[in-house]
């Protein structure tokens, strides 16, 4: 290796030894002015190919993502995931599938994230495929195939002009609009009970499909949700398995609206011939098909917003969980937290501020702007007691981690007018 000058450039030439073979190179340090920074050149080119490996494997990207899938499955990883991260695998070109995991280098990964990038995936999408990317290679490591993972040096855009997806929901009024609505259409009660569950619930649809009588407490009005219903690659169509994540499993407490339907539809059911405890809400001897919620929901809505003064959004299964989501956070007040959304919702706290950020600062403005109502109109000779009252009620927002302690601070000297 060495930099040298020819006609007033500089030039870095040498000679890297690669498993294929020898490369020479001999080529313009382009924007170096000098020898240091031309030396600095040619160290960043050759560096480029140390993510090219030696390996006495010579197993292809493809193949070695075929073992990881393999070892997954026998530990337990849910089919769902496995599949989805196999057709995630078929975005990525042939060649780059097969070319040996030993030969890929940092440029031929970051091609293929730029060229998905480029290609009009969402970012959703070609997040996927990045982090399936990077858990192979981790992969190739632990099995010792490759020494370094040259996904550490692949990178993905940052979009400063992202506008976060708005989540469609339902608010009370407009749910109870569409109830009214499927009962005029004379809608079977098994799928009736079916929206209410999940719009009152805020359940995940597997969740829900996944529900047996004995998951159900009719006596203390609580429903155990430990398992879900995925899709199956056998002759089974379908099969149970356990929840999302640890956080999934979970008790909850039917409001009296969602009881009344599901005792009803149990009343129905328990007269049907074969009726048992481990009989399906929704379908009794199997549960119905991931897809027959939705197409009879929206079905059902293009038939409603026909002759509607005030149509309904369009939502699929999952809305119904968002528009739980959406009640629950904005009826917080003092009388429960962000900890118990997460743990009705079965996730974890920092998934639900992820997903519903936009709603928490909505609700905490109405919160402030109240507060600042009530104080600003609050008598200056008014009784000790307010004072305690409202200051009562400022250390209980301070506590729901609503108000910080700077802003509990400068209403109470507000209050106090201090």
């Amino acid at each position: 290796m060495a930099v040298v000058k020819e006609k007033g450039k500089f030039y870095i030439k040498g000679k890297i030894y690669l498993e294929t073979g020898v490369k020479e190179y001999h080529r313009v340090a382009r924007g170096c002015k000098n020898k240091k920074e031309a030396q600095e050149f040619e160290r960043l080119f050759r560096k480029q190919y140390q993510d090219i490996q030696i390996s006495l494997e010579k197993k292809t990207v493809l193949e070695v993502a075929e073992e990881m899938f393999v070892e997954e499955e026998q530990n337990g990883a849910k089919e769902s995931t496995i599949r989805t991260n196999r057709y995630n695998l078929t975005k990525i070109p042939k060649g780059d599938q097969n070319r040996k995991i030993n030969l890929t280098n940092h440029e031929h990964l970051q091609k293929i994230i730029r060229d998905m990038e480029s290609s009009g995936f969402s970012e959703n999408y070609v997040s996927a495929v990045y982090y399936l990317l990077r858990k192979i290679f981790k992969f190739a490591i632990y099995k010792g195939y490759i020494q370094i993972n040259p996904m550490d040096r692949v990178k993905m855009r940052v979009n400063s002009e992202k506008i976060t997806r708005e989540l469609n929901f339902w608010e009370p009024d407009q749910f109870d609009c569409f109830i009214s609505f499927c009962k005029e259409k004379n809608v079977a009660k098994d799928l009736l009970t079916f929206y209410v569950f999940s719009f009152g619930m805020g359940t995940r649809k597997g969740e829900t499909l996944a529900l047996q009588w004995k998951d159900i407490d009719l006596i203390n009005r609580t429903v155990s949700v430990c398992k879900t219903v995925t899709k199956s690659g056998g002759q089974q169509s379908w099969k149970l398995t356990s929840p999302k994540s640890k956080n999934s499993t979970r008790n909850l407490t039917m409001p009296e609206f969602v009881y009344d339907y599901v005792s009803e539809l149990y009343d129905e059911e328990k007269k049907m011939h074969g009726f048992a405890s481990d009989a399906f809400l929704f379908g009794f001897y199997r549960p119905w098909p991931l897809d027959k919620p939705r197409r009879h929901l929206q079905k059902l809505i293009k038939e409603y917003n026909q002759d509607a003064i005030n149509p309904l959004p369009m939502l699929r299964i999952h809305d119904f969980r968002h528009s739980h989501a959406s009640y629950l956070i904005n009826n917080m007040k003092n009388q429960y937290n962000i900890y118990d959304v997460a743990k009705r919702l079965g996730d974890t706290v920092d998934t639900v501020l992820d997903t519903y950020a936009h709603w928490f600062k909505d609700a905490d403005r109405k919160v402030v702007n109240a507060i600042d109502q009530q104080v600003n109109t609050s008598d200056a000779s008014g009784s000790s007691s307010s004072y305690l009252d409202e200051l009562k009620q400022l250390k209980e927002l301070l506590d729901l981690g609503i108000l910080t302690d700077d802003e509990f601070t400068a209403k109470k000297k507000q209050l106090l007018g201090i």
